[in-house]
């Protein structure tokens, strides 16, 4: 979500309290003094309708397939921040178009078990290489060059899905795709132990 201008990226007050708010809190993450708390019930089915519609023009401008599938046995209420879970769900939807030419992005929410749920962001774009991958989350690792991005996105989905007590998985392969899965408790306060995986398409 970074804008580059004259040497400088430009952001707005939400976006700059989402890098500060996650850096400050993936740094208590990783020495284990920090761990979500609290969050409010909010309707799921609603949140990831307005993921759609905020991102199906850009999708559809580049000829890309652009589906939602939902699970039945979702409940239609989940407990946490809407806000960031959103806003998670919004980058990995839009890193899954910036890198996808042809063919489709799909996302898909699902009951995991009875404690938790999953949500999928599935493209078709250009992939990465083993390498690459088991680099994704590390703080300021990019590969879109200087002035492109600052290689934190990845980082702070990281940082907050551990914070729930949830945990992510990323598998890909060069010149297949990228499927992201992101797996969070339905409450906070029943949240399992965090980890983290990778692995190949």
């Amino acid at each position: 979500f970074e804008r580059w201008w004259g040497g400088f990226y430009l952001m707005n007050r939400e976006e700059i309290e989402w890098i500060t708010g996650n850096l400050f809190v993936g740094n208590k993450l990783w020495t284990g003094g920090a761990k979500m708390r609290g969050g409010k019930p909010f309707d799921l089915r609603d949140c990831l309708e307005e993921i759609m519609t905020q991102n199906r023009i850009l999708a559809e401008s580049k000829g890309l397939r652009f589906n939602l599938s939902i699970d039945d046995r979702l409940p239609e209420t989940v407990v946490g921040d809407r806000g960031r879970i959103k806003q998670v769900i919004i980058n990995l939807v839009s890193n899954a178009i910036k890198f996808t030419d042809t063919g489709s992005v799909m996302i898909d929410a699902a009951l995991y078990n009875k404690e938790s749920w999953r949500v999928t962001v599935t493209d078709t774009g250009t992939g990465m290489s083993a390498e690459v991958m088991g680099k994704a989350f590390d703080p300021f690792f990019t590969t879109k060059g200087v002035g492109k991005g600052t290689g934190l996105g990845l980082s702070q989905i990281f940082g907050f899905v551990k914070q729930t007590g949830g945990h992510i998985k990323i598998y890909s392969e060069v010149g297949v795709g990228t499927t992201v899965k992101i797996y969070l408790p339905r409450d906070y306060a029943k949240a399992p132990a965090p980890s983290k995986e990778t692995g190949t398409l």
